[in-house]
C-alpha cells in the first residue's frame, strides 16, 4: 500500500477511530473517506480494508523512548500502564523491571532521564542492545497488526520538550548537547532503515518545527508528522517568524519527496480557523 499523492487535493489521515464502538455504516465512511490512521487493532484494519485494500494503518511507538506508566503531580509513575498494540491485543510497552537493560537507558548526570508529563524514559538510541531490543519487537509488532509503517512519536531533541518535564532536569539550551542528540537520531534512523529494508515506512513526529537552533538532519526519513501545523490550535496562531520557518521547513519535506502528515487542533466550531490551516 502506498500513501497517496495530494498535489491537486487534500487527503484526510485520522490519528485514531474509536474503532471498538464503529458501526459498520462508520467502518465504510472511514475506509472510503480517510487515507487511513494509526493505533488500530489487526481485526480492525481488515475490516476498513474491506471496504478500501489500500487503507493505510501506522502502528505506534515512542520514537526514542520506553514509557512505563501515567505519573502523579510528584513525578512518581503510579498510573495506569502506557500500552501499545500488538495483532488483536493492547499491552504493556514495559517489558518489565526483569526485562530492561541498564546501558538501553540515556543517562544524564547519572541517573535514567524520565519525562514526568508523558510517563516515559529517554533510551540511549547509540545502545546496540537497545537497538536490537526495539526494533525486533517493532518489526513483529507490525506484522502482527498487518500495519504499513511506523509513526515514531516524540522524535525531536530532548529538551526541546520542556527540560523542565524531566528528571532529572535537562540543559535548557546546550549547543553541544543538541548536536550531540541530532547526531544520535539521525544514525538510529539510518540503523532503522536498515531493519525495515523497505518494507514499513519511517514516520518520526517531528513536532512543529519552530526551533531556529535546531541542527537535526532529517534526510534519512520516510516522512513525517508535523505536529501544531500552522498554529498552536484553537485560534493560538504562531508568530508570523515561526510560521515561515515551520512552512519553509516542511516544504523542504515535500520537495525531498517525503511523506508530511500536518496536525493541527483548531477549534472544530472555528471555519475560518479551520480554512487557514
Amino acid at each position: 500500500r502506498s500513501f497517496p499523492d495530494t498535489t491537486d487535493r487534500i487527503r484526510v489521515f485520522n490519528d485514531q477511530l474509536a474503532t471498538w464502538s464503529m458501526s459498520d455504516a462508520q467502518f465504510r465512511f472511514a475506509a472510503t473517506h480517510y487515507a487511513g490512521c494509526q493505533k488500530v487493532t489487526r481485526e480492525a484494519a481488515r475490516r476498513l480494508r474491506s471496504h478500501s485494500p489500500g487503507f493505510l494503518v501506522l502502528h505506534y511507538r515512542l520514537g526514542q523512548a520506553l514509557g512505563l506508566r501515567g505519573s502523579d503531580e510528584s513525578c512518581r509513575p503510579t498510573g495506569e500502564p502506557i500500552r501499545i498494540i500488538v495483532g488483536n491485543d493492547w499491552v504493556d510497552e514495559w517489558p518489565g523491571d526483569r526485562a530492561v537493560q541498564e546501558s538501553w537507558f540515556f543517562h544524564y548526570r547519572g541517573s535514567r532521564v524520565y519525562n514526568c508529563p508523558d510517563a516515559h524514559f529517554i533510551m540511549e538510541l547509540n545502545d546496540a542492545g537497545w537497538r536490537g531490543y526495539w526494533s525486533a519487537q517493532v518489526l513483529a509488532q507490525m506484522r502482527a497488526n498487518e500495519n504499513d509503517g511506523l509513526f515514531a512519536d516524540s522524535y525531536s531533541i530532548p529538551n526541546y520538550f520542556g527540560p523542565e518535564n524531566f528528571r532529572p532536569h535537562l540543559p535548557d539550551v546546550d549547543a553541544s548537547f543538541e548536536a550531540q542528540w541530532a547526531r544520535r537520531q539521525h544514525a538510529f534512523t539510518d540503523y532503522i532503515q536498515g531493519r525495515f529494508q523497505g518494507r514499513y515506512k519511517w514516520i518520526p513526529n517531528l513536532g512543529a518545527l519552530i526551533n531556529s537552533r535546531d541542527p537535526s538532519d532529517y534526510s534519512n526519513v520516510d516522512g513525517a508528522m508535523v505536529e501544531n501545523f500552522a498554529e498552536w490550535g484553537d485560534g493560538n496562531y504562531f508568530d508570523p517568524a515561526d510560521w515561515e520557518l515551520q512552512m519553509n521547513r516542511t516544504l523542504a519535506l515535500t520537495r525531498a519527496g517525503k511523506i508530511v502528515i500536518a496536525q493541527s487542533y483548531p477549534n472544530a466550531r472555528n471555519v475560518s480557523e479551520r480554512l487557514f490551516v
